[in-house]
C-alpha cells in the first residue's frame, strides 16, 4: 500500500544533502564576492590609460590588467563551478526525497539541474578559452599588432558566449523554480517560508534573464548579483535543512 515516509531514518543522505546545501551556498556566494570586487575595480586597478585612437596599445593594455585580474577570477570561476555542482547533487536529492510520480517536481528540479549543469560548463568552457586568450606571450614577428587585436576580438567573442550560456542558466533556473514551487505548494510540502523563497528567486532570476537580453548593465549586474549572492545560497542551505523533512510516497 502507500505511505508516506521520509528522510528522518536516513543519516547519510541528510548528511549528504547538508554537505551539499552549505558547499552550494558558500561557494556561490564567495564567487559572486569577488566578482563584484572586481567589477568595481575594488581588488585590481582598472586598465590604464591609453590614446583612444591607439587600438593596439589599448588591447595590450587590457591584456595586462586582464592578466593581473586572472588569479581572482580563476578562483570565481572554479567557485562557481563547485556551486553550480553541488546544486545538481541538491536538487537530485530534493527529487528523490519527494518521489518522481509529481511532474511538477520531476520537470523542476530536471530544469535546475540541467541549468546549473550548463552554468558549470560554460564556467569551465571561458576558463579554459580565456587563459590561452590573454597570454602575454605574442610572435616578435611582422604580424605581432594584427596577432594582438585578433586575440582581443576572440576574448569579446568568449565573453559574449558565456553571457549567453548564463542566460539559458538563469531561464531554466528560473522557469524550474517556479515548477517545483508548483508541486511543492499543491503537495504542502516544506514550510511556508521555503516556497515564498523558491516563487522570490524564480521571479528574481526571470528578471536577471530580461536585464541582461536587453543588456541593461548595471541593472542586470545588481538583479544576478541579488540572485546568485544572496538567494541562491540561501535557497540551498534552506532547501537542505528542509529535506529531511520531506515526505516521500514509496510502495510497500
Amino acid at each position: 500500500m502507500l505511505s508516506s515516509v521520509n528522510m528522518n531514518g536516513q543519516p547519510g543522505k541528510q548528511r549528504l544533502a547538508e554537505v551539499l546545501g552549505w558547499l552550494a551556498g558558500i561557494s556561490l556566494f564567495a564567487a559572486a564576492v569577488i566578482t563584484a570586487l572586481l567589477q568595481f575595480d575594488i581588488t585590481a586597478a582598472p586598465p590604464r590609460e591609453t590614446a583612444p585612437n591607439d587600438l593596439l596599445e589599448g588591447t595590450l593594455a587590457f591584456f595586462q590588467n586582464e592578466s593581473d585580474r586572472w588569479p581572482q577570477e580563476l578562483a570565481s570561476l572554479l567557485l562557481f563551478t563547485v556551486g553550480f555542482l553541488a546544486l545538481i547533487g541538491l536538487v537530485a536529492l530534493l527529487r528523490n526525497a519527494v518521489g518522481r510520480d509529481d511532474p511538477w517536481m520531476l520537470l523542476g528540479t530536471l530544469a535546475v539541474g540541467v541549468g546549473a549543469g550548463i552554468g558549470a560548463v560554460g564556467q569551465l568552457f571561458y576558463l579554459g578559452a580565456k587563459e590561452v586568450a590573454i597570454d602575454p606571450h605574442y610572435c616578435d614577428c611582422a604580424r605581432a599588432a594584427e596577432q594582438i587585436i585578433s586575440r582581443g576580438q576572440v576574448l569579446g567573442m568568449l565573453d559574449n558566449a558565456q553571457q549567453w550560456l548564463l542566460v539559458g542558466t538563469l531561464a531554466l533556473a528560473s522557469a524550474g523554480l517556479f515548477l517545483i514551487w508548483r508541486g511543492a505548494s499543491n503537495r504542502g510540502l516544506f514550510s511556508p517560508t521555503w516556497r515564498g523563497l523558491t516563487l522570490a528567486l524564480a521571479l528574481v532570476l526571470a528578471v536577471a534573464v530580461i536585464t541582461v537580453v536587453a543588456e541593461v548593465d548595471v541593472l542586470s549586474d545588481v538583479v544576478t548579483a541579488v540572485g546568485a549572492a544572496i538567494l541562491t545560497p540561501v535557497w540551498a542551505i534552506l532547501t537542505a535543512r528542509g529535506l529531511p523533512a520531506a515526505p516521500r510516497e514509496v510502495l510497500r
